[in-house]
């Protein structure tokens, strides 16, 4: 579990260095953050599964230095072990962290879905040399390496592209102000609360970056929904990447 966990972040690493590197066309955004929602998904699993899994082995490390669960308490009942199923896990600081970025995704794949149904961002550009699908496995293709999770087709981002369509726009606007702030009330709680093991500068710096982000997203969408600034025509898409390298803030200029 804790090297799939590795194979997810390093995966999700790959991605986001294209941002820092400004490989990605702007088209090619909500793709990459499509992608990118899964790959989070998977991983937030994935930490689930091992914070459960160190829960159990503790509990039943626990009941085997009481003698089995043998001792009984005079007119008591015999303990027994604690289930995952019964006790509540609590969320580790690395999950927070975790949860907080794929609601910070999933908030900017929404908001970019709305741009998408109103035109203002272009999905499909015509490749004189090559196609989308080509276009699609240049940028993940490395991800077909592994044997797991393995690569998503092209045909999933397709059918992607056509649940986008069908989606109605006052769902997803909901659904992206949910998760933006969502990730701010997470990010919030990671920045004020004294953390177990000490945070480096660096991190600290990070969380706060990421904040930045999803305030900027949350107000720019919540200001586009009430303007109704997504159906003038005069106005354009304008994404920055200055608050942090690999997560844009979006704004109709």
């Amino acid at each position: 579990m804790w090297v799939m966990d590795k194979l997810f972040k390093t995966q999700i690493e790959y991605l986001q260095i294209g941002f820092d590197l400004e490989l990605y066309q702007p088209h090619e955004y909500l793709s990459i953050f499509w992608y990118l929602e899964h790959l989070f998904n998977l991983r937030a699993s994935q930490i689930r599964s091992i914070v459960e899994y160190n829960h159990n082995i503790k509990g039943a490390l626990a009941i085997a230095a009481r003698g089995g669960g043998k001792n009984k308490k005079k007119g008591g009942k015999k303990k027994g072990p604690r289930s995952a199923n019964n006790s509540k896990v609590q969320d580790t600081l690395y999950l927070q962290e975790v949860n907080a970025q794929s609601h910070l995704v999933r908030g900017i794949v929404r908001y970019f879905v709305i741009l998408v149904k109103f035109k203002k961002m272009d999905l499909e550009p015509y490749f004189p040399f090559g196609s989308n699908a080509k276009r699609y496995y240049n940028r993940f293709s490395a991800f077909y390496k592994a044997r797991a999770p393995g690569l998503m087709m092209y045909d999933r981002w397709v059918d992607a592209l056509h649940q986008f369509k069908m989606v109605k726009v006052a769902n997803v606007s909901t659904g992206a102000n949910t998760e933006l702030i969502a990730a701010r009330t997470t990010l919030e709680k990671l920045i004020n609360t004294t953390p177990t093991i000490e945070r480096t500068p660096e991190q600290t710096a990070e969380l706060k970056s990421l904040m930045k982000v999803a305030v900027g997203n949350s107000v720019q969408l919540q200001m586009m929904s009430k303007l109704h600034t997504y159906r003038n025509p005069d106005k354009n898409i304008k994404t920055t990447f200055a608050d942090h390298l690999s997560y844009c803030v979006v704004a109709l200029n």
